[in-house]
């Protein structure tokens, strides 16, 4: 070995040496004295101080703390995880202190139906935002998208009891990449603005996923998160980094799907199932070559499926069931891999997957909803003519007679005359069969 390596192997020895003394006596620092008052009072504000990982927050070093995590050199809590914790009144706007944490996870807890904080807006260092099944209620704040989460990748919100539309200043979360706000009774339409999610874009893999490359942002990436893809509810952890996914299930949406969502030409879910979205899939869908799972079932959808979604070659998982699709099913590339069930509940659809030719030029009818909404008004106008034609002929005849017997002396006495016989008669009767009655019973009393 000359002696050029040997001092460079030497240099090399010391470095690594000095490195780990370094961080070794980092590691073992107190965090600072401002954020572990911080976390003491967001703790206090907890009914169960001692509840899950709230009960280990003893001791001078708040980074040794179960749930808290901090950055290896700077010492400053970067990572907060208190999901399934307890119960409390409302967020505790002491986390403004933790002014480096980008990673922040009040999942499963029991905020007694309160209105999502509008401080979280101002977190600017958040990459990671999990509020699922956390019981808040209200709007979505717009500051959640006002430009104060320029670094916001994962923001869950779902299974909450939220109402209201979606705000279009999420579309100001450039580097949003997984949007999760299902199960929320979140209603209005889709911002037409969702094209300007850079996060679901594009993926450069220099950077890493929407430009996270440095090291304090792999906390988000090493505690993983839960989401619905391709049908099932798995956990991505490793693989969380290149995932993209928009989840907007099961809330009252309505409307079209807007033709903004088409240019996310990197997204990977897409599911929109369970609303009360109208109208036709959006031509240029095949745009979207990255996605790999489309749920779009339980809605009111209707027309053709787009033959060019067959280019589609990523799409692993689709979903159309209960909607008003009409016409054939695309056929060549992944649709050859799709079941019935993808299909089920569109009794309009046709083509041999579904044992059903498709008549003439492979349209079957009604080509959209629209007739279905016809034939409805044809059925109510119907009903509506035939109460009108019962209640005027009533009218007339009811008037017809009536005028008779007005203008026409001798018969109106004659008709009068009939009705005091007929009353007459049937006095007689009931007087004679209640003497008929009392006689027989007083002969059975006497037996």
């Amino acid at each position: 070995m000359s002696p050029n390596s040997n001092v460079v192997f030497l240099l090399l020895f010391l470095f690594f040496h000095s490195s780990r003394l370094c961080f070794s006596t980092n590691s073992t620092s107190p965090c600072h004295e401002r954020e572990r008052q911080a976390l003491l009072k967001f703790r206090s504000s907890f009914k169960n101080t001692s509840a899950g990982s709230l009960g280990s927050w003893e001791g001078l070093n708040c980074c040794h703390w179960k749930g808290v995590g901090c950055d290896f050199i700077s010492r400053h809590v970067i990572k907060l995880d208190l999901s399934y914790t307890s119960e409390a009144e409302a967020v505790d706007p002491s986390l403004l202190e933790l002014e480096h944490l980008n990673y922040l996870d009040l999942s499963g807890n029991n905020f007694s139906y309160s209105h999502i904080p509008e401080f979280l807006g101002s977190m600017k260092q958040l990459r990671y935002l999990n509020l699922f099944d956390s019981h808040f209620s209200g709007m979505i704040p717009h500051h959640l998208g006002d430009g104060g989460l320029p670094q916001l990748r994962i923001l869950r919100m779902s299974q909450n009891l939220l109402c209201g539309d979606i705000p279009p200043s999420l579309c100001k979360l450039h580097r949003l990449g997984i949007l999760d706000l299902s199960g929320s009774n979140l209603s209005g339409s889709i911002p037409s603005c969702f094209c300007i999610l850079n996060g679901t874009n594009q993926f450069n893999p220099e950077d890493g996923i929407a430009g996270f490359a440095d090291e304090s942002a792999d906390v988000m990436f090493e505690e993983g998160v839960d989401q619905v893809l391709k049908g099932l509810q798995l956990e991505y952890t490793s693989n969380l980094r290149y995932l993209t996914n928009i989840d907007l299930s099961n809330n009252n949406l309505k409307g079209s799907i807007p033709e903004g969502l088409t240019c996310l030409s990197g997204l990977i879910g897409l599911n929109l199932s369970h609303n009360k979205f109208s109208g036709k899939i959006p031509s240029k869908i095949s745009n979207m070559k990255s996605l790999e799972s489309i749920d779009l079932s339980s809605n009111q959808l209707f027309g053709p499926i787009p033959s060019n979604m067959s280019t589609m070659t990523s799409l692993s998982f689709l979903n159309l069931s209960n909607n008003n699709f009409s016409g054939p099913i695309p056929e060549g590339a992944q649709f050859s891999t799709f079941g019935p069930s993808s299909y089920n509940g569109n009794p309009y659809l046709c083509g041999d997957l579904l044992g059903k030719s498709c008549p003439g030029i492979g349209i079957a009818h009604p080509p959209s909803n629209l007739s279905f909404h016809e034939e409805d008004d044809d059925k109510g106008k119907e009903k509506v003519l035939f109460y009108f034609v019962i209640a005027l002929g009533f009218i007339t005849g009811f008037w017809v007679v009536i005028g008779f017997l007005l203008l026409n002396k001798k018969w109106r006495h004659a008709c009068f005359r009939h009705v005091d016989n007929f009353v007459d008669f049937m006095h007689v009767e009931i007087h004679i069969r209640k003497a008929r009655f009392k006689n027989k019973s007083k002969n059975l009393v006497d037996h």
